[in-house]
């Protein structure tokens, strides 16, 4: 901490913030790593900590994508060049400064400090808030930060640093730089341009390592500190012999401790084998981990004898693998004729693929590993010739992304497996075999062309150890795995040739995909009457109860002969509701049953329909009204059925002949008829009573005018006035 202080690194925050919602404090803590008898201490600031209900400050930061290469392209990329050099930049984070208004976000409390005369840091009582002034690690923007700035950086200056840009541009993973070059002068050159090209952000480089004798002469001149073992991306490089090693992980102490299935994953845990070098060793551990599965053993408990033996005997064998020596080039020069040749197998337990590289070098064609990848067989039992497809799959995933990450052709690839089963899936149609074939097939020919897939004897396939596992100490002798089968090495004319038996292989028909017959009739539900046979509402729900009855009465044992129930004049009228939905809404009932949405142009779509009880209801908004269920979700139905008119007319009759709103207030306590008032203005149209209650009357024809009333004459002729009064 101090440390961070002498650099101006950290700063005292100001009393008071510039802005209250920028402000954030960071919690932090100490974390020490022991490696031999050396402890490494460093503080850690989590920024994903908060306080219960709020957020994080990586919460509200932006993300950002990922600028880093993978470490495994980036190794891959490593091999390919005869001088390598790696070096490590220095508190990368922290050389890029905050902006100010950003800088409370980063606020933390420590302690204030003073010096002694002897230089001594003494910590006092008093509590100070710092603040960082530099990008701090424990940020979820700052690998983008950092990365952005080192392109940006890169981007700027690439005309005037040309070989340190195309090495930089897609070889820098965090703070470590990995580069490689072919040639002694093009070292030192990269060396001299990458050294100048961080300085121009005053970024230290240090934990410098390369093979190049002269480069190391060099730094001895200019007092550059450098290692003559040491990792690259956390694997074990010897620059002395130009040979990756497995990292000492001091495995051999778990031989003192009980063998538990929790002791056993942590061991298998510590192996970190990117390319898959000592792929067939490290399975043997992955397979005995998934026999404590299929035991049943609990995490803390003593392994069985029969897995508990094996477990000691690999791990007793495991420091003979710290001997091995993998040359970290591969001899590829830019002007060797080469091709890439890929292995694929699978057993019962574990599938992948190995890859080698073949290329001349002179008169001398030589094979060399490049990397390997496999996976344990999943618990779920898959027959055999499906997992040497998904062996292929692997071999096929590999070559893509090698090529995808590297300069090496696709084209010079053959790809191998001793599968003929699978070797015939994919010379043929994808579509001609099941989903499972068809879909691998596919993805296969994706990366691949059938011409790239050979055959190859079991007995010479390198695939073979990292689909079945092998002991540490056969790993160092085993020439086909380092080194491939022997013919590899020879004329392609002494390859492995095809026989005639491998076109036709009868267990290929068995993932055969079947034809689908679409039947051209369709199922529909016949009731056990015709309700158009009746006229009343009731005779059809007792005949329909009489009949429901005589099945039940055949089916059981306890048979009813009494007058019909109640219950059973109920249970005929819902056969009836569910014959109703079953012949109207068949689509809408079968897309609910599969939990699909229904199709656009359905009548009832609109009303949120549900299944309930195998009955069609209406949805709607009343879930939480003061009514029944029945009035909340009515049945559907359609207005248009014989039974649905023969209920209205029952309604219409029991309700005393009432009119079409009464009606249908009445029915929507129970039902919801689509277009219900059309179908009720039909059934009372139809209504006798009501026809004859309204009919029209008779009317009575008035007689003849009188006489007098008709004939015209003049004033006064019958009428006279009395002007003098009384007589």
């Amino acid at each position: 901490m101090q440390d961070y202080i002498d650099k101006n690194q950290v700063e005292i925050s100001p009393e008071t913030p510039a802005n209250e919602s920028r402000t954030f404090y960071i919690p932090h803590h100490v974390v020490k790593k022991q490696k031999n008898n050396n402890a490494k201490y460093r503080i850690v600031f989590d920024g994903s900590s908060h306080s219960p209900g709020h957020s994080s400050l990586n919460e509200v930061l932006e993300k950002r994508s990922n600028l880093f290469p993978e470490i495994l392209a980036t190794l891959l990329r490593f091999r390919l060049h005869k001088q390598a050099i790696i070096c490590d930049g220095s508190q990368a984070f922290l050389q890029l400064t905050l902006n100010e208004e950003d800088r409370d976000a980063t606020r933390f409390l420590w302690f204030r400090t003073e010096k002694d005369a002897d230089g001594k840091t003494h910590l006092l009582n008093d509590i100070l808030i710092y603040r960082f002034s530099r990008l701090p690690f424990g940020l979820i923007p700052s690998p983008f930060i950092l990365s952005a700035s080192l392109r940006e950086l890169v981007s700027k200056n690439s005309d005037t640093y040309p070989l340190a840009a195309k090495q930089l541009e897609g070889n820098i993973f965090m703070d470590d730089f990995v580069m490689g070059v072919c040639t002694e002068d093009e070292a030192s050159a990269l060396y001299s341009e990458v050294k100048n090209l961080m300085a121009l952000i005053s970024l230290p480089l240090a934990k410098w390592a390369t093979n190049s004798q002269r480069l190391r002469g060099k730094w001895q001149e200019e007092n550059v500190e450098f290692k003559a073992i040491t990792e690259v991306l956390g694997v074990k490089w010897n620059t002395d012999e130009d040979t990756f090693q497995m990292s000492d992980k001091d495995i051999n102490q778990n031989l003192l401790k009980p063998a538990t299935k929790r002791l056993l994953l942590k061991s298998v845990a510590k192996f970190y084998d990117p390319l898959g070098l000592f792929a067939p060793t490290i399975l043997v551990g992955k397979i005995l981990f998934q026999d404590t599965w299929l035991s049943g053993v609990q995490w803390d408990e003593i392994l069985p004898p029969n897995i508990a033996k094996q477990w000691n005997k690999w791990i007793s064998e495991l420091s003979s693998l710290n001997n091995i020596g993998i040359p970290r080039w591969i001899g590829l020069s830019p002007s060797s004729d080469y091709s890439l040749h890929i292995f694929c197998d699978s057993s019962e337990r574990a599938f992948g693929a190995v890859l080698h590289i073949r290329f001349q070098e002179g008169k001398t064609t030589k094979v060399q590993l490049l990397c390997s990848h496999n996976r344990l067989a999943p618990l779920k039992r898959i027959t055999l010739p499906r997992l040497e497809l998904m062996a292929c799959l692997i071999g096929a995933r590999l070559l893509n992304y090698i090529c995808s990450n590297t300069s090496l052709d696709r084209n010079a690839a053959t790809l191998w497996t001793d599968s003929t089963v699978a070797l015939n899936w994919i010379r043929g149609d994808p579509n001609h075999w099941k989903t499972f074939v068809c879909n691998r097939t596919t993805e296969i020919l994706h990366y691949t062309t059938p011409s790239q897939w050979r055959h190859c004897p079991g007995s010479q396939n390198p695939a073979d150890h990292i689909s079945r596992g092998i002991s540490p100490t056969e790993l160092s002798s085993l020439d086909i795995w380092w080194d491939g089968s022997d013919w590899l090495s020879q004329h392609p004319d002494n390859w492995p040739t095809e026989s005639d038996s491998l076109k036709e292989i009868p267990q290929c028909t068995a993932e055969t995909r079947k034809p689908k017959v679409q039947p051209l009739c369709t199922a529909t539900f016949q009731p056990v009457i015709n309700a158009s046979y009746f006229s009343s509402y009731t005779r059809l729900l007792r005949v329909t109860a009489w009949i429901l009855r005589f099945l039940n009465n055949c089916k059981s044992k306890h048979r009813l002969f009494q007058e019909l129930t109640l219950d059973e004049i109920e249970k005929a009228k819902d056969y009836w509701i569910l014959v109703v939905q079953k012949q109207c809404f068949p689509v809408e009932i079968k897309a609910l049953e599969k939990s699909m949405p229904l199709p656009a142009k359905s009548k009832i779509a609109r009303f949120n329909p549900f299944l309930q009880e195998n009955n069609l209801r209406l949805g709607g908004r009343l879930q939480f009204a003061q009514v029944t269920s029945e009035q909340k979700h009515p049945l559907l139905l359609d207005g248009s059925h014989h039974f649905v008119q023969l209920l209205i007319r029952h309604t219409h009759v029991r309700l005393h002949h009432l009119g079409v709103r009464i009606v249908l207030s009445e029915l929507r306590s129970n039902y919801w008829i689509l277009r219900g008032r059309e179908a009720i203005k039909r059934v009372i149209h139809g209504c006798l009573p009501c026809r004859l209650s309204k009919a029209p009357r008779g009317t009575q024809i008035e007689a003849p005018l009188p006489a007098d009333k008709v004939t015209p004459c003049i004033a006064f002729s019958t009428t006279g006035m009395d002007f003098a009064g009384p007589l």
